[in-house]
């Protein structure tokens, strides 16, 4: 089941802005310049006032509020750009030329498509072994981080007043809702690579498609900028409220917490490699947003919800493909799934309290694809969950945004 404990994408997105630039570690960068374009002392001294000027401006920069993901790259950008001015006014004409050569090919080497990189490794993640390690990541997650980490939110679940326990459900519906607009447009993406048409499925960050807000990430074109400005701010003055209630669930389950970390940096490893510059970058990140990480773990942690059914994760599922689409619905949904034997399957609507809202399917299947229509006429505009079961009881679930 595709749970609410992997929206860290999008909370990261409200709460953390991240800069490539400034996750380069500064000294390893600075170094490399000084010995690449053989700078003489006094430039030596000029390039690292220069570099320890920006620190703190970039500092300054990550910590400002904005109106849209578009004004900070925009600015993120301006910045980087007066830099590089900075730089080649310290340098004569042949450094100024190694320079720029460089620079080029620093942008050469990043991922086709891509603006940077999570810290370069995406280039070491080839023939689906990147699906593989995001596969394996999240298995791990639902079979031993998520079981706990729900039974802390029900905890928590009582001391939240029922004012604050519907913006939370509301914002839940508006995450949902995201990342159904982000599967959907990846998946017109990835469509699009392979008829090698760039104008209808292949887009950059400055050129989402059908009205998303440019500057945007597709997955986050579900919402404009008012709205997912009003939602920072909530998830924020939720975060403040409820911190104290919080930070003691989390205190419980500290010496597991420590396990988690090895056991998913091990998995990480296998598949990029014990890189000692790539654990360096990772640890710089995180120290410098602590803060903000700790603030982005709060908000993930709010928006689980203790209520939503739990898929039994101890047998393997006779049901090897289940999907929903259109994700958000307006009146009616398509349910798609595949079984890898005959057997009774039992197909049900619940609530965002788990309670059962109806039995759309009880009968006998044959192995093979199936489809179901849902129709959702008669239902308010929230989450819904769709709980899929086999002959042996194992369940599957997925999110379903009702929208009018």
């Amino acid at each position: 089941m595709k749970k609410l404990l992997n929206i860290g994408l999008v909370i990261l997105v409200l709460l953390i802005t991240q800069n490539t630039w400034a996750q380069r570690n500064i000294d390893s960068r600075l170094d490399e310049l000084k010995t690449e374009l053989n700078l003489s002392e006094e430039q030596s001294t000029q390039l690292e006032k220069i570099f320890e000027d920006q620190k703190g401006k970039m500092q300054e920069l990550r910590d400002q509020e904005y109106d849209s993901r578009e004004d900070r790259m925009n600015a993120m950008k301006a910045h980087r750009e007066l830099m590089h001015e900075e730089i080649e006014a310290i340098l004569n004409d042949e450094q100024k030329a190694k320079f720029k050569e460089i620079q080029a090919e620093r942008r050469k080497e990043r991922p086709k498509g891509r603006k940077g990189g999570r810290f370069g490794d995406h280039h070491r993640l080839q023939d689906g072994q990147g699906k593989a390690m995001h596969d394996e990541i999240k298995a791990y997650k639902d079979e031993n981080i998520r079981p706990v980490m729900l039974v802390q939110r029900e905890k928590l679940e009582s001391k939240i007043a029922a004012e604050d326990k519907q913006s939370i459900a509301e914002i839940r519906v508006e995450v949902e809702k995201m990342k159904a607009e982000g599967k959907r447009r990846f998946k017109e993406r990835i469509e699009g690579k392979k008829d090698g048409n760039r104008e209808e499925g292949e887009w950059g960050r400055g050129d989402c498609p059908e009205g998303g807000k440019k500057g945007f990430r597709g997955r986050h074109g579900a919402l404009d900028e008012k709205g997912n400005a009003e939602h920072r701010e909530q998830i924020k003055s939720l975060i403040e409220k409820y911190a104290d209630d919080i930070q003691p669930l989390f205190e419980e389950v500290v010496d597991q917490e420590e396990k988690w970390k090895k056991d998913i940096k091990a998995i990480a490893e296998k598949y990029l490699g014990d890189d000692e510059n790539r654990k360096r970058r990772f640890g710089d990140m995180r120290e410098r947003h602590a803060d903000r990480i700790a603030k982005m773990k709060m908000g993930k942690f709010l928006l689980l919800d203790p209520n939503a059914p739990m898929e039994n994760s101890t047998q393997t599922s006779l049901v090897s493909t289940f999907s929903v689409y259109p994700n958000p619905a307006v009146s009616e949904s398509t349910l798609e799934y595949e079984l890898l034997e005959n057997g009774r399957v039992i197909i049900e609507l619940r609530d965002t309290e788990g309670n059962l809202l109806k039995t759309l399917e009880n009968s006998a299947k044959e192995a093979g694809r199936h489809q179901l229509t849902i129709n959702l006429e008669e239902y308010k505009s929230t989450i819904y969950y769709i709980v899929i079961k086999d002959k042996n009881g194992v369940a599957k679930t997925k999110n379903l945004v009702r929208v009018k």
